[in-house]
């Protein structure tokens, strides 16, 4: 239901929406093979680094609903919230996109829509924002939009230039010519991982949630937590003050297995 192409959340959505993951448009040549080389034959700090630069964009632990709808998810932040070990939980969208700039053609994006009251809390994008910073998410008219910074580069644009955003041609109406939504880019980051860099932009969740045009629904919950080692045990009571299904609770390494060698460093 909702396909999403970046590592981890693509296994995430396949789990609990019974889709196959897929790859992200070509923007750029590095694809994530290339941008994160597997580290299970190298030493344990080389894999904690990737788990690092993952974590600055991703949250430890995801909550899904194997459902078409997800209204409640106030409700669920306050049980995720009450979790030993839970240090904030926060609502996300997720959406696959085109953009374009005044001097470039419309480009695959994935726009990932958060509170920007919260995301300080959710994640240290502090090392891979070279501009910008994500509580000026909340800025409006147009909305604001925090690029990667290959993405960029491609479209032609800094911090202060617009670009306007829009649904694929498969997603558009038949008939009937796409719906712009303008933005503003606020900022750039730099993740060192090659298909956030060229595919990535955040926007805030008002923001996501027009574009989706299914009122005050959310794709999933972004939860930190205090302790990396143990996000896994997280997860799983989480999962169990959920009730289980519809609920689906992953944590980060659960999501980028595959790049771990199937270990956990």
């Amino acid at each position: 239901m909702w396909p999403v192409r970046l590592p981890g959340l693509a296994i995430a959505v396949a789990c609990a929406c019974g889709s196959s993951p897929t790859s992200p448009p070509s923007n750029s040549s590095a694809s994530p093979a290339q941008s994160a080389t597997q580290p299970s034959s190298g030493p344990r700090d080389e894999a904690r680094a990737l788990r690092d630069k993952i974590l600055r964009v991703n949250p430890p632990v995801v909550i899904l609903k194997n459902a078409a709808t997800f209204a409640e998810y106030r409700e669920v932040v306050r049980t995720a919230e009450s979790i030993e070990g839970v240090v904030a939980a926060a609502p996300f969208v997720f959406l696959e996109l085109h953009i374009a700039s005044a001097g470039h053609a419309p480009l695959g994006v994935a726009v990932k829509g958060i509170d920007p009251q919260r995301a300080g809390s959710m994640r240290d994008l502090g090392a891979a924002l070279k501009t910008g910073k994500l509580l000026d998410l909340a800025q409006g008219d147009p909305p604001a939009l925090i690029l990667g910074d290959q993405l960029a580069e491609l479209l032609g644009v800094h911090t202060g230039d617009r670009v306007v955003v829009t649904h694929p041609p498969q997603a558009q109406p038949a008939g009937k010519p796409p719906r712009e939504y303008p933005f503003r880019v606020i900022g750039i980051m730099h993740t060192d991982i090659g298909v956030y860099d060229s595919y990535l932009a955040f926007a805030s969740l008002a923001a996501a949630q027009q574009i989706q045009d299914r009122g005050d629904q959310v794709m999933g919950l972004e939860v930190k937590v205090k302790d990396i080692d143990r996000s896994d045990e997280v997860a799983r009571a989480i999962e169990r003050a959920l009730g289980g299904m519809p609920y689906v609770a992953k944590d980060w390494f659960e999501l980028n297995r595959e790049l771990f060698g199937g270990r956990r460093p």
